[in-house]
This record gives structure tokens, C-alpha cells and sequence, in this order.
């Protein structure tokens, strides 16, 4: 278009050349570009530690079962850095009437599980192992854990597009992994929490054939940012759903992930001795007077064990339960 230019009561035209305006970005530039901000995301982690409560149950209404929900809860502190992880686990279970405890730690080479309840014992693989967190937390310092990020980062995107989901504006990336033939992957990555997976889904079938025998669906909320660009979820919901006898679909658990405290980059090694007191144990001053118990309070978790999953977390379950 002309430029314009008034002088006094004469208009004058000056025709400047113009650049065509810049096309916009392909599929696969825009993939390129996610798959950059998320290897930059991961690449900022060197720590990442705190206090988690999972809660699972499990659909029995399937089985013969008195229960029609079984549940359990796990009170754990981690702590990873790119070298490995250390876990300390408290677990209750709704047919047990006593807690288990379990400490768990990956070094790079060697996995090592210690179950202190008498008889204690140590066992020892020669292999990697993910944190036990790693399921549900997308920040994990490089190359430590099945995240959905990794995922990502190792995928055949196959569409993109923009799309709502929650309350954030998502790119939507449907793909698939060479090595995991028979499932596909959809991914949302939000811009405006440090472009973090905010929720996942993996539709599972036999690899001759397209049509779905299991989906699981992973959505992380209340994301908070610990450090410049890296987001934490603070709630994750994840449900798995198959196709039942005689051809219904239903889901065969939820389980929903609490971050209770979490830190990234503190470059303090002590913060792994936090794990020396069980879980739930309560913290006396010198002059015996009662602190938070350790990893804070968790009773409202285990009340659930009785009654099973909250509405809200039962309601989560059955909407994904299908396609």
C-alpha cells in the first residue's frame, strides 16, 4: 500500500515497496519449535525435591469383590538430580492394617529397594529405574524418568492444531512412537506455563488392528512456576480405562497426585537428609514441644481409604472412561 504524506493542502504518494508479510510456520517448524522449548524446559531442572501424596483406587466392580473400590495411599518424599534419586515411601493399603515403608534410591547404574519392615531386605538391579513420581511430574531433571515430555521428545508428531483446553490455549500434537507400535499419543502443551504438558492422553490397541482396547488420560492442574520458566503441577489427575467383557467400556482405576511441597535448584545437598524420619512421624523441638508431623499432614488422604475416591476424582474417572 502507498505511504501518504500531507504537505500543507497537498497530498503527496510515495510509493514504497513493501515485503510480502512472513508466511507462517508449517507442522513441522512448529514442531521443531515445541520440541526446542521443551529441551530447553528440562535442560533448566538440575534439582528437583518434596513431599507427595498419591491416592489410587482401584474399579472392582468387575470382580468378585466385597469392595467395589480398593484404594491405597502413598506419603513420599524424592529428591533427583541428574546423577539419580532417593525415595522414602509410607504406604497404606485398605486390606492392611499396617503402613509399609520403602526406601528406594537409582544412582545411574544401580537400583536399590529397602523394605526395613522385619525381616529387613535389600535388593539390588543392575538397571535404570524411573522415580516413582515420574508418572505424574513432567520436570525431572534430564533423562531421569518416563515423563510425558520425554515422550514427546522422542515422537512422530502426525497433526498440530490450537485448541482450549481448562483454561489455557494449547498446541494439540497427535502422534505416535516408533518403538510402542499399536498406541498413539496426544499431547497439549500450554505457552503460558513454560509450554509444560497439561495433560496427556494414550489410546492403546492391538497393533493389527486401529480400534482401542485401553486409553489413559493425564491432566495436571494448579501449575505454579518454582523458578524462572520451570512450572510445576500441583495436582495430576490420571485415569486408565479398557473395554470390559462383552464389549463396555470402564475404567479400571484413577489415581490423583497431591503435591503437598515441592522445590527446584536448590543446590543444597542436605536437603536429602529430610528423609530420615518416616513419614507422618511427628517433630519435636528440644523442648518437646509438637511440630507438623514430617511431610505434613496427610489425614484427610487416609480417611479416603474407607470411603473411596471423592465425587469430583470418581466423576474425573468415569468421563474419561471411554472414547
Amino acid at each position: 500500500m502507498p505511504t501518504v504524506f500531507a504537505v500543507g493542502c497537498v497530498v503527496l504518494f510515495s510509493c514504497v515497496a513493501l515485503a510480502d508479510p512472513a508466511p507462517a510456520p508449517n507442522d513441522q517448524e512448529v514442531v521443531a519449535f515445541l520440541k526446542a522449548a521443551v529441551r530447553h524446559r528440562l535442560a533448566s531442572v538440575r534439582e528437583l525435591d518434596g513431599w507427595f501424596v498419591e491416592e489410587t483406587y482401584w474399579n472392582k466392580a468387575h470382580e468378585t469383590s466385597a469392595q467395589p473400590v480398593a484404594a491405597d495411599v502413598r506419603h513420599s518424599f524424592v529428591y533427583a538430580n541428574r546423577s539419580g534419586w532417593l525415595a522414602d515411601s509410607t504406604t497404606w493399603l485398605q486390606s492392611r492394617p499396617q503402613p509399609e515403608r520403602l526406601r528406594t534410591s537409582f544412582d545411574g547404574a544401580v537400583y536399590r529397594e529397602y523394605t526395613p519392615t522385619p525381616p529387613a531386605r535389600l535388593r539390588l538391579w543392575n538397571r535404570s529405574w524411573p522415580p516413582p513420581i515420574a508418572g505424574f511430574l513432567d520436570v525431572h531433571p534430564d533423562g531421569l524418568g518416563c515423563t510425558a515430555s520425554a515422550y514427546f521428545l522422542d515422537s512422530q508428531i502426525d497433526s498440530v492444531r490450537r485448541e482450549r483446553v481448562g483454561s489455557y490455549d494449547a498446541y494439540r500434537l497427535a502422534g505416535r512412537l516408533a518403538w510402542l507400535p499399536g498406541a498413539s499419543y496426544v499431547w497439549w502443551l500450554a505457552p503460558a506455563v513454560g509450554y509444560s504438558v497439561v495433560q496427556v492422553l494414550l489410546a492403546e490397541s492391538d497393533p493389527t488392528s486401529v480400534v482401542p482396547k485401553a486409553r489413559m488420560m493425564v491432566v495436571s492442574d494448579d501449575l505454579r512456576e518454582l523458578a524462572p520458566g520451570i512450572w510445576v503441577p500441583f495436582v495430576v489427575r490420571r485415569t486408565r480405562s479398557a473395554v470390559r467383557t462383552g464389549g463396555a467400556w470402564d475404567w479400571g482405576y484413577v489415581d490423583r497426585l497431591t503435591v503437598l511441597e515441592a522445590h527446584v535448584n536448590r543446590d543444597d545437598a542436605t536437603v536429602a537428609f529430610q528423609a530420615i524420619a518416616p513419614p507422618g512421624t511427628a517433630v519435636l523441638t528440644t523442648d518437646d514441644a509438637d511440630l507438623d508431623a514430617v511431610g505434613g499432614d496427610i489425614s484427610a488422604f487416609l480417611e479416603r481409604l474407607a470411603t473411596g475416591p471423592d465425587k469430583a476424582l470418581l466423576a474425573f474417572a468415569k468421563e474419561h472412561a471411554k472414547p
